[in-house]
């Protein structure tokens, strides 16, 4: 891996993470019928939305988030740039046929600095956050 010095800050701290955000759901169908899980609501706050404090909070400067299903509401949602967070976007074509293996695949050629993979359905105390970076 190359890394690449603009999103690896001089302390060593990591400012990049990959969210995987491609899949259906289907667990929790029919809440995701309109919408990813992501944007599922807990405690009125979306998961997603929560996720996004939380990395900037830690001072991540990229955000790369692997899109499926639904990709446009997850778009629409963050825009490209949350403060200081710069959102890039790729999509898996095959969402419904693949796993996460496959999304955390398709950011092989996007991230070449280390990165904190994160899952778009997590709901995470922001100290455990805290311990991690």
């Amino acid at each position: 891996m190359n890394i690449d010095s603009d999103n690896y800050s001089g302390d060593n701290r990591i400012t990049t993470a990959l969210l995987l955000a491609a899949g259906t759901g289907s667990r929790l169908f029919p809440l995701t019928k309109s919408s990813p899980k992501c944007l599922t609501l807990v405690n009125e706050t979306s998961i997603l939305e929560r996720l996004v404090e939380n990395i900037k909070m830690q001072g991540f400067k990229r955000l790369v988030i692997v899109t499926g299903y639904k990709k446009e509401c997850i778009m629409d949602f963050l825009g490209s740039k949350s403060g200081d967070l710069n959102i890039e976007y790729i999509h898996s074509p095959l969402f419904l046929t693949t796993n996460n293996i496959y999304s955390l695949w398709m950011a092989r050629n996007i991230i070449n600095e280390p990165f904190v993979l994160f899952e778009s359905d997590l709901v995470i105390n922001t100290s455990l956050l805290n311990e991690m970076v």
